[in-house]
């Protein structure tokens, strides 16, 4: 802790002053200034009472730091539940989308391969809601990734890859969604 520079009482450098400054200073410097003004300044000025003051001046800034300390550790606590909050219902809403969008999946993919014999348009109709129900699980799977990069939860891990097998890769991924394209 830094020693605190005695406050000028009317003396030397300002006569008609009334009172006096202390900085009020921590490890991690100054948070304030302390105004003093007493009823008589000439008995403040005895060795004993400046130092009762400086005193009174060093616990105050103590207590302030620890006060703003709290403070920053209880909005560090509030932020931690609130991801840990967000996490859980994010975890939950993921799997309540994911069961009937799989049973949807399911279900047109059922029709589109079974040998009912479907009419044109409710073969259409089948492929259009098995395309949109894998659309829509691709879209899912895309904001619960990035939820979780947002949060920090993922540890990158790099590595070298050859291109060709990131590429060749991803257009197999794609090749159903893009057939119709060169």
């Amino acid at each position: 802790m830094t020693m605190l520079r005695r406050p000028d009482w009317g003396h030397r450098h300002s006569p008609g002053a009334q009172g006096g400054y202390l900085p009020l200073l921590t490890p991690q410097g100054k948070i304030g200034v302390l105004g003093v003004y007493p009823s008589e300044p000439g008995r403040v000025a005895s060795p004993d009472r400046a130092h009762l003051l400086e005193t009174f001046a060093n616990q105050t800034a103590l207590a302030i730091e620890r006060a703003q300390l709290t403070n920053e550790a209880e909005q560090a606590q509030v932020q931690i539940e609130a991801e840990r909050l967000r996490s859980s219902l994010l975890s939950s809403v993921s799997h309540d989308l994911r069961t009937p969008l799989a049973a949807i999946t399911g279900a047109a993919s059922g029709l589109l391969e079974s040998n009912h014999d479907l009419d044109p348009h409710g073969r259409e109709l089948a492929q259009v809601a098995y395309e949109e129900a894998e659309r829509l699980n691709r879209l899912l799977s895309n904001l619960l990734e990035m939820t979780r990069l947002e949060a920090g939860n993922v540890k990158v891990e790099k590595e070298w890859q050859p291109l060709e097998e990131v590429v060749g890769t991803t257009l197999l991924r794609l090749e159903r969604l893009f057939a119709d394209r060169p």
